[in-house]
């Protein structure tokens, strides 16, 4: 027997199912036997898919259940598409049905029409079951979604390419960057050091062209004690004075 919904896509920009189409059932389990449903689409592109996590989410798990309640249509406008509601709550924990079949117990509410849709880790954004039931035991809730485990093999079962997991988001390396710079600052103080210190050992030598210390009298008669004395004479004879012989003795 061949079974046909209508299907259409609400919520998020650009939906790629933005009006009702007929989808074809390819195959389901029933409540009993895992709870889940195979639906095809034919003409449409491909709809990007929803990560299914690798393993059931732990007692505690932060988790958001996500579909239609069937009470929004009471205060809706009938004209307008509904949008999804997101339930948040935590994983209760794993629990058997009557037939042995695994289901997960969650706190998140699951109301009426909210079937079918997706229960997601809150914190990743992976499928960790299908909404399946939602039950009033006197006053307390108990809400259902189809195991982990068991929606994985049912998706493998039907040639399914699961979607790749995320990527997990790594830290920046804050330690490496200031590894980083602690050790080019030490690099840079060393090298300085090493700079200044072979300044400190290296002899100055004297500045070309700037003013050359003054050198010492020769008072022995060499060469500049008696180039001091021909000027001294040149420069009487040009004014018209005699020069007076000042040449101490022994000079030649």
């Amino acid at each position: 027997m061949q079974v046909n919904v209508s299907v259409i896509q609400a919520g998020g920009p650009g939906p790629v199912i933005d009006k009702l189409t007929t989808a074809r059932v390819t195959d389901f389990q029933t409540s009993a036997s895992g709870d889940n449903a195979l639906l095809k689409v034919a003409g449409m592109p491909p709809l990007k898919p929803l990560a299914i996590a690798q393993q059931g989410p732990h007692p505690g798990q932060r988790l958001t259940a996500v579909g239609f309640p069937a009470g929004v249509w009471e205060v809706l406008d009938p004209n307008r598409l509904p949008q999804p509601s997101f339930n948040s709550g935590t994983a209760s924990g794993q629990q058997l049905s009557p037939t042995g079949t695994p289901t997960i117990e969650i706190n998140a509410d699951v109301s009426p029409g909210m079937s079918g849709g997706p229960t997601v880790n809150s914190d990743t954004g992976e499928v960790l079951g299908v909404n399946s039931e939602g039950m009033v035991n006197g006053k307390q809730a108990f809400n259902v979604i189809t195991d982990t485990a068991t929606l994985r093999d049912f998706l493998h079962k039907n040639n399914i390419q699961l979607a790749a997991p995320p990527s997990p988001t790594k830290p920046f390396p804050w330690v490496w960057v200031v590894v980083g710079v602690v050790t080019a600052a030490v690099v840079a103080t060393l090298v300085l050091l090493a700079l200044l210190g072979r300044r400190k050992g290296r002899p100055q030598a004297p500045i070309q062209g700037g003013p050359q210390p003054p050198q010492q009298a020769d008072r022995t008669g060499g060469p500049l004690s008696r180039q001091f004395a021909a000027d001294h004479e040149e420069a009487a004879e040009t004014l018209g004075l005699t020069a007076p012989d000042t040449r101490p003795s022994g000079w030649c």
